[in-house]
């Protein structure tokens, strides 16, 4: 019985060598396939305030020059901060992360890395200057061009608040959607969030708004398309 025992023992633990090596086997082939040979790294904003926060483009190519395989992985590091999220895998050759600044001021470096591919890119983390510009408060529906007072509020009524920011640039690239603004990373940070976009629509000759995502601090672009633009706009 011992001896049966033991060659039981045996040829259990041969089979699972054999597995692990068949995996191991595996895994190379796959990550060999589905690294990439060129990276490109580019940024929303070149400057963040401490704790804000600002997208990071990767373009991922095979040797051909064209895209990589979808669900190839980028590992993607950052000085002075971290990445969000911490695993980064491709569509269409590309993909889209935040970097999130620490409290410490200086040059952030970020860097991806992929097989033998790799690619840096700087961003400068400092602080907000201390007495920003006064900015005019217009009147409402002066800069929505219609009058913000005839809108129907499917969430809170805000058209008698001052226009403390003005809208400077928007895109939409199915995804990212961004709304660039004058006081990115400067508004007062509640629940983590700095700010919430206003979506409005005319239908048949009347304007409704309703909220779009919260955005954290610094964070100009939400990673969604304009079909799929977040649960409020379904409404």
């Amino acid at each position: 019985m011992r001896r049966a025992s033991g060659v039981l023992v045996a040829s259990a633990m041969t089979m699972w060598l054999g597995c692990s090596e068949i995996d191991k086997l595996t895994n190379s082939e796959d990550e060999k396939k589905d690294t990439a040979s060129q990276i490109a790294l580019s940024t929303e904003s070149s400057t963040v305030p401490p704790g804000g926060a600002t997208n990071v483009k990767v373009l991922a190519s095979k040797a051909d020059g064209g895209p990589v395989s979808d669900g190839t992985r980028i590992n993607i590091t950052a000085t002075l901060g971290h990445i969000e999220p911490d695993e980064v895998r491709t569509k269409d050759g590309a993909a889209l992360v935040a970097y999130r600044a620490d409290e410490t001021p200086g040059n952030a470096k970020i860097t991806a890395v992929s097989g033998s591919a790799r690619a840096e890119v700087s961003v400068t983390v400092q602080a907000a200057p201390s007495n920003p510009p006064n900015l005019p408060v217009p009147v409402p529906g002066s800069s929505a061009g219609f009058d913000l007072r005839a809108v129907t509020w499917l969430d809170r009524d805000v058209s008698g608040w001052p226009e403390t920011s003005r809208v400077t640039s928007a895109s939409i690239g199915d995804p990212p959607i961004c709304i660039h603004h004058t006081k990115a990373g400067r508004w007062p940070v509640q629940i983590g969030a700095e700010g919430n976009p206003w979506i409005f629509v005319n239908m048949n000759g009347h304007w409704y708004g309703s909220t779009w995502e919260w955005l954290s601090p610094g964070q100009e672009c939400q990673y969604v398309t304009r079909d799929d633009i977040g649960a409020n706009i379904g409404r």
